[in-house]
């Protein structure tokens, strides 16, 4: 998956997004201590990652996705307001939450052992991989193992290549043909594939999958269900508990009164809904 890998090297910015209103009256959540900015959750996003987290708009700089719109949601329960800073270097995010540059990340953060030793976790999205056809699924594909001696496009360094490789071990050894792996730099021109008939089908994260079949529904759809699922957490400093217990808190009652899921519904993302 795409957040599993660093992104290109650069210089962190920092963009104020539109905030969110706060609640009026009592906030159902006690806002936590030790706030960067007082009345303000503020959130370390690394933008350009449609549907969870980008940016639109005549000059690209009003932010949307449904992680701009759950964490807007998390600090209305706290009565405060959510301000977002972009972090262009997805590599350098959790160095800057441990240098109290914000608050919490909140950036389709695959939950990982190596990452939770770092930083506490509020799971909130189970993010898996997605097989992306033409529309009209023409070759009835419906899982990994339908792609049995056909090619197939992903973009290079990615889990959906790991996939692949797995699944080909697996036909292998039940005597089926594998599957012929096309890799290549840019997740677009992978997609482009599909559109071109070089390829039966593409393997791509379940969001960016779900934004590309809606984006062009007439060309795209997803065929079958997500599989190798990991979740999304918001990190959270270990030395911030009142950050984590306030969050926390406030996920659950979003998740109780609804919002949550009709959040994930707007993106067409309710596949990868999580509760807790």
């Amino acid at each position: 998956m795409k957040r599993l890998r660093l992104a290109i090297a650069m210089v962190a910015l920092a963009a104020l997004v539109p905030l969110s209103s706060s609640v009026h009256g009592a906030a159902p959540v006690t806002a936590p201590t030790g706030l960067k900015v007082s009345g303000t959750l503020t959130i370390g996003t690394n933008f350009g990652y449609p549907p969870m987290e980008d940016f639109t708009g005549a000059n690209a700089n009003v932010p949307f996705g449904a992680d701009v719109d759950l964490g807007r949601a998390l600090a209305a329960k706290m009565g405060l307001k959510a301000n977002f800073l972009n972090i262009t270097d997805f590599g350098t995010i959790i160095i800057g939450l441990q240098q109290h540059k914000f608050d919490m990340i909140m950036s389709s953060m695959n939950v990982t052992p190596a990452r939770a030793k770092q930083v506490n976790f509020v799971s909130y999205f189970l993010a898996g991989q997605s097989i992306v056809v033409k529309k009209g699924n023409p070759k009835h594909i419906s899982t990994l193992a339908d792609l049995s001696g056909q090619a197939v496009s992903m973009q290079a360094g990615t889990t959906e290549v790991d996939a692949a490789n797995a699944a080909n071990v697996a036909l292998k050894k039940a005597g089926k043909p594998q599957i012929t792996i096309k890799t290549y730099q840019q997740d677009t021109t992978a997609l482009q594939q599909v559109a071109l008939g070089r390829v039966s089908a593409e393997l791509t994260d379940y969001p960016v999958a779900v934004y590309d079949s809606t984006k062009f529904s007439n060309q795209f759809q997803i065929a079958g269900k997500q599989y190798a699922a990991l979740p999304y957490g918001i990190a959270i400093r270990k030395s911030d508990p009142s950050i984590l217990k306030a969050v926390n808190a406030a996920f659950k009652l979003v998740v109780k009164d609804g919002e949550y899921l009709t959040i994930l519904k707007k993106y067409h993302l309710e596949q990868g809904a999580i509760s807790h």
